[in-house]
């Protein structure tokens, strides 16, 4: 079965063979990108310019005079805006609150909702549940929100949330004011920004021909972009579905096909493959991780050996991440091949138990005493252990901490060279000394180790905190050496470090 991206490369080729350069290509992720480029190459007969091949949000930004930021830089900048009403509000207090807001924020935006209908009084609230696409545990949690509001009786709490969502409208409008005075946005304003200026004629493309390829739930404003740029002839939409999802008004999954305007019964490559193609389904039951994977395993050397499969035609769908490295390190060592579409997940790692042990002990005053649990984890973890100078004392601090003796930073520290140990022992009385320390030993600790894998994942973190410092520089002030604890985790929890696959072949 040819694959989608393939005729949309083969059909783009067909009608724009001598102008490609001119042409732009749409898709909704990088990885669609990357795939729509191997498979254009293929039909090239000889070097030629590239069109231009971007995702949805780049094609949407490079018409955009403002920066996107970290998520994070977003939140803090509002944590300031809305500090003004709530002065004795604690960052890490908003922060959970705050991710909320901004989510509805970009949600607003990108689905060209009014905003100031929408926080008008609280029966709007009511409303989002259709104007907006919410998760069953976020209409849960408005649901929860609005039950406060139908008791009789407000206490001091719910009068307090009242205030709160009574001033989300001028919330908004002064956070997007601030946003835009240091050159940011966030991409749902940027969404807005984009089809407000696209319908009064205020942007101009350089290309001949736009196409967008395997977009299916689509918001608002994409689906008012899309429409407005194909009834102008600049535009093209490609699409492909089977019958099994926009065939029948009870199949779920076909929801955003129906409820799409721009879809017409001529679309191209509406097949019927999940009815007409032929299935061999077997079942079979294994119980541990380990042994899922080993199972894994002996099904793809099964596989090869009768030639029953096409590595680069196969894929492996797995029910969660912890899978993943157990399956990696069951296969054979001939599996040189392998497209891992998801993310290095960093909880696996030695670095995320070394940052966590780190951060425990940190937080406490350089002569606070350790407890002997998290004492032990600290002097006996490989990372540690690499960068100690003194392994002897080492040794000997272990074994007063196994004996339940608590011992305090400043006497630990001294296992370690002067210069690790002086910052070890700094003090971190703000966000930007929590920053700087946990970059300094990030930097430290890269430098000492052999693992590839666990180097690459240090040094992206380290990217993005000194990317984030750098874009709150100057809201660093408001937040206290907690913040930027709560801070630096956030940040080591979004971190996702892509696997290289090279030319995008193999299982």
């Amino acid at each position: 079965m040819e694959t989608f991206i393939k005729k949309v490369a083969g059909e783009i080729y067909k009608n724009n063979s001598e102008t490609l350069s001119d042409c732009c290509i749409v898709f909704p992720t990088r990885r669609a990108c990357g795939t729509f480029t191997e498979e254009l190459a293929k039909l090239l007969p000889k070097p030629t310019f590239s069109p231009a091949i971007l995702t949805i949000t780049d094609f949407i930004l490079d018409q955009n005079e403002l920066t996107v930021p970290h998520n994070l830089s977003l939140i803090v900048n509002l944590y300031q805006v809305y500090k003004k009403d709530f002065p004795e509000l604690q960052f890490s207090k908003f922060l959970p609150w705050g991710k909320f807001i901004l989510n509805d924020f970009d949600e607003i935006d990108r689905n060209l909702v009014d905003p100031h209908s929408l926080f008008r009084n609280l029966e709007d609230l009511k409303k989002m549940d259709h104007l907006l696409e919410y998760t069953d545990e976020q209409k849960l949690a408005l649901d929860s929100f609005l039950h406060l509001f139908e008791k009789n009786e407000r206490s001091e709490l719910h009068e307090n949330f009242l205030g709160i969502w009574e001033k989300l409208s001028e919330l908004y409008d002064h956070y997007n004011k601030a946003l835009e005075q240091k050159g940011f946005a966030y991409e749902g304003s940027c969404y807005k920004s984009f089809y407000e200026k696209l319908v009064s004629g205020k942007i101009k493309f350089d290309h001949s021909k736009i196409y967008f390829a395997g977009f299916y739930a689509l918001s608002e404003s994409e689906q008012l972009i899309f429409q407005f740029l194909t009834k102008e002839g600049i535009a093209e939409c490609f699409w492909d579905t089977d019958q099994y999802y926009d065939g029948s008004t009870d199949q779920e999954a076909g929801k955003y096909l129906k409820k799409n305007k721009l879809l017409d019964s001529e679309y191209k490559w509406n097949s019927n493959y999940y009815r007409d193609g032929v299935k061999n389904i077997t079942f079979t039951g294994v119980s541990e991780r380990s042994g899922q994977a080993a199972f894994v395993s002996d099904l793809f050397i099964e596989g090869q050996s009768a030639s029953k499969w096409n590595k680069d035609n196969t894929v492996l769908v797995l029910g969660d991440e912890t899978l993943l490295l157990p399956i990696l390190n069951h296969f054979p060592e001939n599996v040189k091949k392998l497209n891992i579409s998801m993310g290095y997940p960093i909880k696996a790692s030695k670095f995320n138990e070394w940052l966590n042990i780190l951060i425990n002990v940190k937080r406490r005053a350089p002569r606070e005493f350790i407890p002997s649990a998290i004492l032990q984890q600290f002097l006996n973890h490989s990372f540690n252990v690499s960068l100690c100078a003194d392994n002897d004392l080492r040794k000997e601090l272990f074994e007063r901490s196994r004996n339940d003796i608590d011992l305090p930073l400043s006497e630990s520290a001294i296992i370690f060279d002067a210069d690790l140990s002086k910052l070890l022992l700094s003090i971190t009385s703000s966000a930007h000394d929590t920053f700087n320390f946990v970059v300094g030993m990030c930097t430290i600790v890269s430098k000492s180790i052999e693992e590839e894998n666990e180097k690459i994942i240090i040094q992206t973190l380290i990217e993005n905190l000194v990317e984030l410092k750098g874009s709150i520089e100057a809201e660093l002030h408001l937040l206290d050496s907690e913040d930027g604890w709560n801070l630096i985790k956030e940040v080591r929890n979004s971190i996702s470090v892509p696997f290289d696959s090279g030319d995008g072949s193999g299982l």
